[in-house]
């Protein structure tokens, strides 16, 4: 499996959302996960951050996205 930082750095956000007990952030960072998942397994890519920044711009514009980091 190819690196792919955008998603790494997400998935690192995530256990840090979990240590913390934080359950808004973590619920906000499993549906991005969520999504790049259905796209993989939908396409059967893997997701590349320009896929990554495609997905959450169309799912989640700038101004309604949450602050993960």
């Amino acid at each position: 499996m190819a690196d792919h930082p955008i998603k790494a750095r997400i998935t690192e956000v995530m256990k840090d959302a979990m240590r913390a007990r934080e359950k808004d952030r973590l619920n906000a960072i499993r549906l991005i996960l969520a999504e790049f998942k259905k796209v993989e397994v939908d396409e059967r890519i893997d997701v590349t951050d320009e896929r990554a920044i495609t997905l959450l711009d169309k799912n989640w514009p700038l101004q309604s996205r949450p602050r993960l980091m």
